[in-house]
């Protein structure tokens, strides 16, 4: 869920590693309501990692599977990553020659020198 607007966070990648690991060992993704499973998790301690565009990683420890029984995480909130830009500035430019189907054009603004070759 999204800690602010609290609401379901759709398609999130949900991934199962062992709890001192760093390999994944299985995932899945969110569904409408931002409920998830995973299958078939043999016993042990694992650790719940759950990533989303525009949210700050969330991981969840000790996760203890005992092989038989299932068992509900609860609500598990996404906080929103803000990041703030100053300026950002968009600069294109025209090719100095361009070659076009019945002519040829010359960019004099893009070219201070001229046009050298022709």
């Amino acid at each position: 869920m999204d800690s602010v607007a609290r609401a379901p966070v759709e398609y999130a990648t949900i991934a199962l590693y062992q709890e001192q690991g760093n390999k994944v060992l299985t995932g899945t993704i969110s569904g409408p309501d931002g409920a998830f499973m995973i299958d078939k998790i043999p016993q042990g301690t694992y650790r719940i990692v759950i990533d989303f565009i525009g949210y700050l990683r969330k991981s969840v420890s000790q996760v203890k599977v005992n092989g038989t029984s299932a068992f509900n995480l609860g609500t598990i909130l996404l906080s929103p990553s803000v990041t703030t830009l100053k300026d950002v500035s968009v600069v294109a430019q025209r090719n100095i020659i361009e070659n076009k189907i019945d002519k040829l054009v010359y960019n004099a603004e893009n070219g201070l020198e001229g046009p050298t070759g022709l």
